[in-house]
């Protein structure tokens, strides 16, 4: 991974977000930018991936729904929503021991293809393809940091910016 891709999820990054202009004064800004600042506190954080000596990622779990509408007596489209929540466990050593969970929601939109191939009594099979459009909703950073005079414990909360 490159020196831009932080602990959030396999293969994932938080995202690539500009820094909002340091003479603004957030309480006369918009809500979007209150929350792209507190992504950006997330993101500012954590360290590059290749920084943790330990780095866990918990299974993704997603629920949800699908509804499908035949076309054909072979083909078919569905759709639905699906929820899905990313947890990761960091520990990073450096200049002070940080120990760290975040944690990811996102709502998705599945568009599927299904041909059907073979049908029998009760059973049926197919082949289905397609896409999900993701959006981040939550994103929720907690993290205790170890010094030699205590223990600094920070939680950070924000939207997710884009869709993926």
């Amino acid at each position: 991974m490159g020196g831009n891709d932080y602990a959030t999820s396999p293969g994932g990054d938080i995202g690539n977000i500009e820094n909002p202009d340091p003479g603004t004064d957030p309480d006369e800004e918009g809500e979007g930018i209150l929350m792209t600042r507190a992504y950006k506190d997330i993101e500012n954080e954590l360290h590059p991936i290749d920084e943790y000596s330990s780095v866990r990622y918990s299974v993704p779990i997603s629920v949800g729904f699908n509804v499908k509408k035949e076309l054909t007596n072979r083909i078919s489209i569905e759709t639905g929503l699906i929820y899905t929540y990313l947890s990761s466990e960091l520990m990073y050593r450096g200049s002070s021991r940080k120990e760290s969970r975040l944690n990811l929601h996102y709502i998705g939109i599945p568009v599927n293809l299904v041909v059907g191939l073979w049908e029998q009594n009760s059973w049926e099979v197919y082949l289905s393809g397609g896409f999900t459009v993701e959006k981040g909703v939550r994103a929720t950073l907690r993290q205790k940091e170890h010094f030699s005079d205590g223990i600094v414990h920070t939680t950070i909360r924000s939207g997710i910016p884009g869709v993926q």
